[in-house]
């Protein structure tokens, strides 16, 4: 009976050691936000169907640098290295890596409803010109829990001495900060909202950008996606390649995430349905490069 759990032990170890020399384990991190949840899960099945058996874990940005570092997870999704997650990024540089560009074109900014005329509210500076000739609400909405905008925001009320003119930034929970948006934009409003691209909101409203002629907000926040550098050297070219081709338009992830918020769709099934959507998109991904 021992010589037979010995035996059995032993084809499971061989097993499981054999699958991991082939890189087939995958650990996939995540910030807690909705856009990256979507952007991982997509990541997840694409690995999938290279027969990965993928787990996700998702927290604090420096909680999952911290393990990416560590390699308590190989992956990490949306690592905004020169902008947001900077700090992070210079910390543990050293054992990290970034794969490849995840999605280009994210941003922070200052908008209006699409609704309001354009030549009077192209840039920031006319937001003091407008609230003195129109005597709309001096508030800039704003989400508090999105400590990067609220920086940014911040930067901006004294560069353009908004508070001086009487503007405030007002901070709500997700769940008025939404609201009030969809109640001001009900009634054809005239609002100011602090904005974050990708977010899910921008798929059914049209948000204007302002311009920000003194760049006080970020002009673009690029994400990658990260490994960690003994994890990316274990893995094969082939999958490493195939990691290095994604990437996904902030377009298409507001879409899913709008998918995942609004329609309360699994996010299995919105990157599932995503990925049939755009076959010839997956493809190129799950390809291999001929040499």
């Amino acid at each position: 009976m021992i010589q037979k759990n010995i035996f059995g032990l032993f084809i499971i170890v061989t097993f499981f050691s054999a699958n991991f020399s082939y890189g087939k384990y995958v650990a996939i991190g995540h910030a807690k936000t909705s856009d990256a949840e979507v952007a991982t899960e997509l990541i997840k099945q694409v690995l999938e169907r290279n027969r990965f058996n993928v787990a996700t874990k998702s927290g604090s940005v420096d909680l999952m640098f911290h393990m990416l570092a560590e390699r308590e997870i190989d992956l990490f999704v949306g690592g905004r290295l020169t902008t947001t997650h900077k700090k992070q990024w210079e910390k543990h540089k050293e054992k990290i890596i970034p794969v490849g560009l995840l999605f280009a074109e994210g941003s922070y900014f200052f908008g209006v409803p699409s609704y309001l005329p354009k030549q009077n509210f192209k840039s920031i500076p006319d937001l003091v010109l407008e609230a003195n000739a129109t005597n709309f609400k001096k508030e800039i909405l704003i989400l508090k829990s999105d400590l990067e905008m609220l920086a940014q925001a911040q930067k901006a009320m004294t560069e353009y001495q908004l508070s001086q003119n009487g503007f405030t930034l007002k901070k709500l929970g997700e769940k008025e900060y939404v609201e009030t948006i969809q109640k001001y934009w009900g009634k054809k409003e005239t609002f100011v909202v602090g904005m974050r691209r990708p977010y899910y909101l921008n798929h059914s409203l049209k948000i204007r950008k302002l311009e920000d002629p003194e760049s006080t907000f970020y002009a673009s926040t690029d994400a990658y996606l990260i490994a960690n550098k003994e994890s990316w050297d274990y893995m094969k070219k082939v999958h490493r390649t195939m990691l290095e081709k994604i990437e996904i338009s902030v377009k298409s992830l507001e879409e899913m995430e709008y998918a995942v918020r609004i329609k309360k769709m699994p996010v299995h099934d919105v990157a599932r349905r995503w990925m049939g959507a755009h076959p010839y998109t997956v493809e190129y991904w799950l390809e291999p490069d001929i040499e």
